[in-house]
């Protein structure tokens, strides 16, 4: 038996997971030996019963942050080694492309399988799924995030549940276990951890490549990213492929590989700018066919066959800017109006106040007051007759005591 890591460089070890006193193990080259004596009449097979297993410990997958709820972003997949493998060549890894329109091909999940030739007529048995732990990693910092993803138990697939836009350069951790009877107390198990990665779009180095995309194989893909891995120091992960486009133009002979750098000990997203920067400083370290990254374009929408002609570009632009300049003028015209109505009340206003101050306003005159009757002199004659005729009669000398009358 021989095992192979691909991820480390360090020595192997081999043991027998449940002790046997009829075989043995070498720990260093994986041979098997009987060391006992076997008697068919008393046991007529001896079975390795192992559980599904998966490729690779660990999975990385990236997925935008504009991702919708409900989508698939991976499909996960085991095989059992315990199947006959006679008659079938070596085991195939299958790719999942999605060929939605002729703008582009893209993978719009990855499908991370391990298919035996064989298994389809060894009658595998089902194959049971689930995440034991969800675990959000960002800037150093970690914590446990409950129902972001949901697998299918019996097809391995992953789906989002809540939108990632609030985890934007964060990565989930997920722990998925695989077992062939859940109902078993001893069900073989395996487990695996899926690293899915939030970006942006602004992440996203291009890669213009002079092939078709149909052309393009795993070895190729995986060429390219074992070099750029190897001279930046950084993990690269693949987004998608997708014809090359310029200016609404379709190359149907020219493949945009696009790809996201990853910082191997933070798991942190380098932005696309930052990472073409490191690439360019190891530039010599390369192969002169590799070919010179830029940053991938950003679209609203998807990019169409037909392109606009140009002067429809420019009359468009020339309504639209006709139309905000009168938008703008006849706010201008409101504003000023109103200025105006305001200054003119304002200055009627002053115009009443100083006018009330220079002019007094006329006042009544006072009346007397009326003199009461009681205050008249009884030395005053009071006249009762008419004013026509007035005589008053004295007599002059005599008597005293004679009063004329």
């Amino acid at each position: 038996m021989r095992a192979v890591d691909a991820d480390e460089s360090q020595t192997v070890f081999y043991r027998l997971k449940q002790p046997s006193k009829e075989f043995a193990i070498n720990s260093f080259t994986g041979e098997v030996a009987v060391v006992y004596g076997l008697d068919r009449e008393t046991v007529d097979s001896y079975r390795n019963d192992n559980g599904p297993l998966f490729e690779r410990g660990h999975y990385d997958v990236l997925v935008a942050k504009g991702t919708l709820p409900g989508q698939n972003i991976v499909t996960l997949s085991t095989y059992d080694p315990d199947q006959p493998v006679a008659g079938n060549g070596p085991m195939e890894a299958a790719w999942i492309n999605d060929y939605g329109d002729d703008m582009y091909l893209q993978c719009t999940y990855t499908c991370i399988r391990v298919l035996d030739r064989g298994l389809a007529h060894a009658g595998m048995n089902t194959v049971y799924y689930r995440i034991k732990e969800t675990l959000f990693e960002y800037r150093g910092m970690s914590q446990t995030i409950q129902h972001m993803f949901s697998i299918t138990p019996t097809s391995g697939v992953v789906q989002l549940q809540q939108t990632a836009s609030d985890f934007t350069g964060g990565v989930f951790h997920l722990l998925v276990e695989s077992m062939d009877d859940p109902t078993a107390a001893k069900a073989q198990k395996d487990h695996c951890i899926v690293n899915v990665h939030i970006h942006e779009e602004s992440d996203i180095v291009r890669l213009e490549l002079p092939i078709p995309p149909a052309a393009m194989d795993y070895e190729k893909i995986d060429n390219i990213k074992g070099t750029l891995a190897n001279a930046t120091g950084l993990k690269v992960i693949m987004k998608d492929l997708r014809y090359h486009h310029e200016e609404g133009e379709l190359f149907y002979d020219v493949t945009d590989l696009r790809l996201v750098f990853v910082n191997r000990s933070s798991s942190e997203i380098i932005p696309a700018e930052r990472a073409i920067a490191i690439a360019d400083r190891h530039r010599s370290t390369m192969s002169s066919q590799m070919p010179s990254m830029t940053r991938a374009q950003v679209f609203s929408t998807s990019v169409k066959h037909s392109s606009i002609p140009p002067l429809a570009y420019v009359l468009g632009v020339f309504a639209l800017s006709l139309t905000m300049v009168f938008i703008i003028f006849a706010f201008m015209i409101c504003h000023y109006r109103n200025k105006f109505k305001f200054e003119k009340k304002i200055h009627e206003g002053d115009v009443i106040i100083t006018n009330s101050l220079n002019t007094p306003p006329l006042r009544p005159m006072k009346i007397p007051s009326m003199i009461p009757f009681q205050m008249i002199s009884a030395f005053f004659p009071a006249i009762h007759d008419s004013y026509a005729v007035q005589e008053r009669k004295m007599v002059v000398g005599a008597d005293d005591n004679h009063q004329s009358h």
